[in-house]
């Protein structure tokens, strides 16, 4: 290993990314007239040396066989090797990293070893580096001496070093690297980078990139153990032209650490619990895992990003103790699972309506919604009168959304309050219930509104009145279950009509007396609710009991008011229960409980200003739309509208025309023809009461003439192999991930099947990225979609186009370089693990799989090559 000796040297610019095959000159077209002297022999006549960008270069061969060390040429991998005893040289044509000792120490020279006139020739400096022998100038005669009976020491080329980090160093994981930069480099406008290349071909990838003014480089390293590795830290101008750079020589052998380490075991959280890993390890993505201790229910997200935040967020019932842990995937699908941590999340109760907002004037249907984190039994929509304070119930369900058109004829009118007003799950037992009302439904003393209905229908039953009762009469119901077939029931019903009997408010339970015959038969009744949900319910799972008892079916919760009782039934249920016999029951009830406050919880309230004026609004199409072809037209209105006319008026002959008439609840199909074609207008009439509305006019074009849609821009694999190119040649001048790049136009173009074209004369856009506006070559009208009285359309955009595809692929760089929300993705930008996830968090894209998307295309197409550099 040779010895490191910082010496004041200036660096001439040369670009950062050399070319793939080696630079051939002639030696006509550089300076030659310099003698060259090794050991005392002229040998200039053999080969002289020559300047190149200030720098003298000798011909390796013949000095280092006048030295007696062996040279060596691959010609496959265009490599120099000299060797001499115990000291050992290898260069790489056209590359600046230069390794001694057999791979133990590298240099990164200031002018790459280059042919000319088939001869190699290198910087002095490079030969004296490695044989340790005395290099001289004169400069009277133009003459290099090179002497072997004179020592002298290893000089760096540049002052630039990486400090904390020794020659042979082995890296276990993420790991920050101090950089000492020149005074005189550190006011520069460029950047510095840190690569990992293979010291046998001398080509690799960026690690890191930060500003000059920086002096910290991270390096993130893969799982997989690798030696004969180098770290080169590398001063590039804004231009990419390469200044300095210093390498050594490391071995990697991953320790792989996945932490978590903002949560301490067993902590204590408020709501939330907020995840930032901390993975010592490039990552594709990591999987978190949730325990609930007291349940045992185990919650495992999707693939989510390893460098940014994820919030678990359990809700008010999920409260409690946890245990959480993250496992993270290397490139390569490999899982490494940090340590399970025990944690505590305490969750308060959270309600507020959503849909709203205060100071909104409320004028069209709005969708009003419960936001909360738990679990609730019903859910009431209220409006409140904020002076004298009388709440009216909009609307009562379980739970979800509810879509309100308020009406003048409702009685909302000017500055409302909204709440919304929910029934958690822990509700008191019935038990607890205190009943503070009692309806009759019936009293059984005669068979007025009931049915006997039987299942199997070959059962024999019967149905009569009876003097046996609690008051007055009761009715008998009779049962034979003689014919029941195995493994299937036979019931008796009492049927409330028809369509039931409908029970106002809403009833906790129902109760009725039973004169029992001591059976093991089950008495149950049915009821459906507002929603058309049926509900079976239990007076009692056995009848077995002798004389009269009053029994109770308590109503679930969750179900929709009002409801109705459809019937009550004696059923068998097992084939070996007595088979006939009677029950007598009499006087049911509907049973009111005295709801406890604090089962029901409101949000804060929503000032609103309510506007019910009467209001029809046409639904179907919207302003500025084309119309193509057909297209269903309805309303929605806040009267009890009884039938609706829809017209069409030509804007430019002023005729109107009856589309189609039809109830409120009904769509009609507007078929344009030819001469229909050119601007319009639709609205509707709608009728009630025998007055009219009308619907505000929709202005809209017909256009049925040939339209066009997207084209590719070539066949697949084609496209992929001229993304590349541009890609390749945009990393050259920006630093971006070439393969991030590709991947990008893959995904966002369907492999380049899917280019903009002008919906109306076919114009090829070139636009690859979808950005709208005007570009080099004007615009195409593409169809988007928007919305109108909610329901969506498509209508006209206006999207760039472009002369060539490479204006469309800088244009599209452009926006990620310059745009202040991707900064924190130029950070990144270089590695296309790191800037998949980071693109996504600055918002480019909405759908959450996109980074891994993006990150299946490149390493199942392998892309990963095209981030290849040298220096």
């Amino acid at each position: 290993m040779f010895k490191r000796i910082m010496t004041t040297i200036l660096a001439a610019a040369m670009l950062a990314f050399l070319p793939q095959v080696p630079v051939i000159a002639e030696a006509s077209e550089l300076t030659t007239d310099i003698n060259l002297v090794v050991d005392g022999e002229d040998i200039t006549e053999l080969s002289a040396p020559v300047i190149v960008d200030n720098r003298t270069l000798i011909p390796v061969r013949f000095v280092a066989e006048a030295l007696g060390a062996e040279v060596g040429w691959d010609g496959e991998t265009y490599t120099v090797t000299v060797d001499k005893g115990k000291d050992h040289l290898r260069l790489i044509i056209d590359s600046r990293l230069v390794q001694y000792d057999l791979g133990e120490s590298y240099q990164i020279i200031d002018v790459a070893p280059r042919i000319i006139n088939d001869r190699t020739y290198v910087p002095l400096r490079v030969v004296s580096n490695a044989l340790g022998i005395g290099i001289s100038w004169d400069g009277d005669t133009r003459t290099v001496y090179v002497d072997s009976s004179e020592t002298s020491d290893v000089e760096p080329f540049y002052e630039l070093n990486m400090v904390s980090l020794e020659e042979g160093d082995t890296i276990t994981g993420k790991t920050d690297i101090e950089i000492d930069v020149p005074d005189k480099y550190k006011d520069i406008d460029g950047n510095l980078r840190l690569l990992l290349l293979d010291g046998e071909t001398g080509t690799g990838f960026i690690k890191d990139s930060r500003d000059v003014a920086d002096s910290i480089l991270t390096f993130i390293p893969g799982t997989e153990t690798q030696e004969n590795k180098v770290l080169a830290a590398v001063l590039y101008d804004k231009n990419g032209n390469f200044l300095a750079g210093d390498a050594l020589s490391v071995d990697i052998d991953v320790d792989p650490k996945v932490e978590l380490p903002e949560i301490k075991d067993y902590s204590r959280h408020q709501d939330e619990l907020v995840l930032n890993p901390d993975i010592n390890f490039l990552s594709k993505y990591v999987i978190y895992e949730f325990q609930n201790l007291k349940t045992g229910k185990v919650t495992k997200t999707s693939e989510r990003d390893p460098y940014g935040s994820y919030t678990f967020t359990p809700s008010f019932e999920e409260a409690g103790e946890y245990t959480v842990k993250a496992t993270a995937y290397d490139t390569e699908e490999n899982s490494y699972v940090g340590e399970a941590l025990h944690v505590t999340i305490d969750v308060d109760r959270s309600l507020s309506l959503s849909g709203v907002y205060d100071g909104k004037t409320i004028d069209s249907p709005v969708a009003l919604i419960a936001s909360r984190n738990y679990d609730v039994t019903e859910t009431q929509y209220i409006i409140r009168d904020p002076d004298t304070g009388r709440e009216t119930l909009l609307r009562s369900q379980p739970y979800g959304e509810f879509d309100w058109f308020p009406s003048s004829e409702d009685g909302f009118d000017g500055e409302m309050d909204l709440i919304v007003r929910v029934k958690d799950t822990g509700a008191v037992a019935y038990e607890d219930l205190e009943i503070s009302d009692e309806e009759l439904i019936h009293d059984f003393d005669d068979l007025d509104g009931l049915l006997l209905t039987q299942y199997p229908s070959d059962s024999q039953g019967d149905m009569d009145t009876s003097s046996r009762s609690k008051d007055g009469r009761s009715v008998k119901l009779s049962y034979d279950f003689t014919t029941m077939i195995p493994d299937d029931q036979s019931i008796t019903f009492i049927e409330f009509g028809k369509d039931g009997r409908k029970i106002d408010g809403k009833p906790a339970s129902f109760s009725m007396w039973v004169y029992g015959d001591d059976s093991d038969h089950w008495l149950r009744c049915r009821i459906i609710d507002a929603a058309g949900e049926l509900y079976k319910i239990d007076f009692a799972d056995e009848v077995d009991w002798k004389g009269w008892k009053k029994v109770t079916a308590e109503i679930p919760y969750g179900v929709t008011y009002p409801i109705s009782l459809k019937n009550i039934y004696i059923a068998e249920i097992e084939y070996d229960e007595r088979d006939d016999g009677a029950i007598y029951i009499d006087q049911l009830t509907a049973n009111y409980a005295k709801e406890s406050p604090s089962n029901f919880h409101d949000s804060e309230p929503v000032r609103v200003t309510v506007d019910g004026s009467p209001r029809l609004l046409l639904k179907g199409v919207g302003p500025g739309q084309v119309l193509t072809g057909d297209v269903n037209l309805s309303v929605a209105s806040n009267l009890d509208i009884d039938s609706v006319e829809y017209y069409m008026k030509n804007l430019n002959s002023g005729k109107t025309t009856l589309l189609g008439e039809a109830s409120a609840g009904t769509k009609v199909t507007f078929s344009p023809t030819e001469y229909d074609s050119g601007d319009i207008s639709i609205y509707a009439v709608g009728y009630y009461d025998d007055k009219e509305i009308e619907s505000e006019a929709v202005d809209l074009e017909v256009f049925l003439g040939e339209t066009y849609t997207s084209e590719p821009i070539s066949g697949k694999m084609e496209f992929k192999e001229m993304a590349s190119e541009m890609a390749v040649e945009s990393y050259k001048k920006t630093g971006m991930s070439a393969a991030l790049q590709t991947a990008q136009a893959i995904l966002e173009t369907g492999w380049g099947q899917y280019i903009p074209v002008d919906k109306y004369d076919g114009t090829f856009s070139n636009n690859l990225f979808g950005i709208k506006g005007t570009g080099s070559n004007g615009s195409v009208i593409v169809n988007t979609w928007e919305v109108y009285n909610g329901v969506s359309f498509r209508c006209d955009d206006y999207f760039r186009a472009y002369e060539t595809p490479e204006e469309s692929w800088v244009d599209h760089k452009a926006l990620l370089l310059e745009k202040e929300r991707y900064e924190g993705f130029r950070d990144v930008m270089y590695d296309y693990t790191l800037g998949a996830f980071a693109i996504r968090r600055a918002g480019y894209a909405t759908d959450p799989d996109y980074p891994i998307k993006l990150i299946y295309i490149i390493n199942h197409y392998d892309l990963i090559d095209l981030d290849r550099i040298s220096i």
